[in-house]
């Protein structure tokens, strides 16, 4: 337990006083704020228009920032330490790989979650501004799937970073990895399988985003999410175990 503490110390100073995370976290607030102003400005064109927060939070904008944040908090995990000859200390260090793997993602995560927080904001605004109810059960399952959404990403860029030796790199791969999710949107029209079809479907990005900015998480959805992140984690533990003994 102290060796997790210290390594979590470790790993959230290197986020915090890093100089690309400030320029992320700005990036960040600036795309969250355009695309609610888009969420809004679409909701008062098109009065038959989806529910302000179902379209906030499944706008383009959104999955831009979470698709662009979640592979640049996590490519510098183990690729910068791979960059700077760090890795080899670390890997020989007593720490367990488990206790490594979960620092890095428990800290990545913490910020990702702190990102959203001003986001907040948002809707008692609105609410004051337009006169409008907002549906707070909607808002609390949109945020939620965020959360969930976001850990999987964000386990799957610290996977890619164990793999290569670059954040770059990386990166790149990360996005390779989003992109895999993406194409369930054309299996579920494409697939030869008809059975097939539904699933993909109702795990395709837009549509898992929907049920949760509906208040409606599902089982599956929490299952798939969180299942893909602890996946994606104990294979990223797996390659430093390879790594560390080969």
């Amino acid at each position: 337990m102290n060796r997790l503490i210290a390594l979590l110390r470790k790993e959230w100073r290197s986020l915090v006083y890093s100089s690309g995370t400030f320029v992320l976290v700005l990036l960040f607030l600036g795309l969250a704020g355009l695309a609610f102003w888009a969420a809004v400005a679409n909701c008062t064109r098109t009065p038959a228009a989806a529910p302000l927060v179902e379209t906030f939070f499944n706008g383009q904008l959104f999955w831009v920032m979470l698709f662009l944040v979640a592979p640049l908090l996590g490519m510098r995990a183990f690729a910068e330490e791979s960059r700077s000859g760090s890795i080899e200390l670390l890997l020989t260090s007593p720490a367990r790989e488990s206790e490594m793997v979960v620092a890095k993602f428990a800290a990545a995560f913490a910020l990702f979650l702190i990102m959203w927080l001003p986001t907040l904001q948002f809707w008692p605004a609105w609410q004051h501004v337009s006169g409008q109810p907002v549906g707070w059960g909607a808002v609390a399952g949109g945020y939620f799937g965020v959360g969930s959404i976001g850990a999987m990403l964000l386990a799957a860029a610290i996977f890619g970073s164990s793999l290569c030796s670059h954040p770059a790199a990386a990166a790149m791969l990360a996005l390779l990895l989003e992109l895999g999710w993406l194409s369930l949107v054309m299996m579920a029209d494409w697939a030869p399988l008809p059975a097939v079809r539904p699933d993909a479907a109702r795990l395709a990005p837009s549509a898992l985003m929907a049920r949760f900015a509906a208040g409606a998480v599902g089982l599956d959805a929490v299952v798939f999410t969180w299942g893909t992140a602890v996946a994606f984690l104990a294979s990223t533990g797996a390659v430093l175990h390879l790594r560390r003994w080969r």
